[in-house]
């Protein structure tokens, strides 16, 4: 069956490090016969979409086709939470961009403290995808850039759909009651409570200690030299190059789990410093959140 415009059509659009993994992996594949799942390719096809301009204009005809295999009465559902945008960028621009194809979409968004989330992004993406910056000069560029600011990205999916269209999860909500957090997912999405949670801990991504967080760092600063990356791309090819970094990074882990030396904090997440700059550029913002969504701000543990 062909993708038509009143095909139920749900946009999971993030935030990452907000449980996105156990979402994909583990919560929706379960209703295999409730949810058209894109496959991966179609999936950051179908994503990228509304992320690059160059796919954009390629027009509807061509968004709609990706969806071409969907079975009679099922929802479609991409979830992908970089449509929020990449570490140090927010894509107020998507929800406009989403509506104009598929109007009637509805939009689940799944928020956490910036006091967590900021660390947690810095450590198990940015570092791990490569990144070479101090977790200082990480936090003070996210916060130039006006990343997480949550008023700004929910505001614009509701003024854009309509707030019964969008819904607001807390990752919070889902270390605190995960049954409950996934009820409420089940009934927007008008899906049975027939979920089942089982071995549902496999399916998040790890967590790294803060000292293995510094070694790949370590390592990424010294491969990222400009004369040694070139020098060892002469002798290796790129495959090899990435496997060397790869190999580096095991021997780091190794180390710090044989050694037992997990115990070994950087704090990143509670410095009075950094806590300090992250109440003081979120604190407006989220007070606006909380009053928008008329949810008391109390119950979680925000810059608010």
């Amino acid at each position: 069956m062909a993708f038509n415009n009143d095909s139920p059509f749900f946009f999971h659009v993030g935030y990452p490090r907000t449980g996105s993994t156990f979402l994909q992996n583990f919560f929706f594949p379960q209703y295999n016969n409730e949810l058209f799942l894109a496959s991966e390719q179609n999936l950051l096809i179908a994503s990228n979409f509304f992320l690059q301009e160059n796919e954009y204009q390629k027009g509807m005809g061509y968004y709609l086709s990706l969806f071409s295999g969907q079975p009679d009465g099922k929802k479609i559902i991409v979830s992908y939470e970089s449509l929020t945008g990449e570490e140090f960028d927010e894509r107020l621009d998507v929800p406009e961009k989403i509506h104009k194809m598929i109007p009637h979409a509805k939009i689940v968004i799944c928020l956490r403290s910036q006091f967590t989330i900021i660390p947690s992004l810095y450590a198990n993406y940015y570092v791990k995808s490569g990144g070479t910056y101090s977790y200082e000069k990480f936090l003070k560029k996210v916060m130039a850039n006006g990343k997480f600011n949550y008023y700004k990205m929910v505001k614009k999916y509701i003024d854009v759909f309509g707030k019964d269209s969008v819904l607001i999860l807390f990752a919070e909500d889902l270390k605190r009651d995960n049954r409950k957090y996934l009820d409420t997912l089940s009934s927007f999405l008008d899906l049975p409570l027939n979920y089942y949670l089982g071995n549902s801990g496999q399916f998040k991504n790890p967590q790294y200690h803060d000292l293995i967080t510094m070694g790949y760092r370590v390592i990424n600063i010294i491969l990222e030299n400009k004369m040694l990356k070139k020098t060892l791309l002469i002798i290796l090819s790129n495959k090899e190059f990435v496997g060397l970094r790869r190999l580096l990074r095991g021997l780091v882990s190794l180390v710090v789990i044989k050694l037992n030396l997990s115990f070994i904090k950087m704090n990143y997440g509670n410095n009075k410093e950094y806590v300090k700059l992250i109440t003081n550029n979120y604190n407006e913002s989220n007070r606006k959140l909380f009053n928008l969504l008329c949810i008391d701000s109390n119950l979680y543990n925000y810059p608010a």
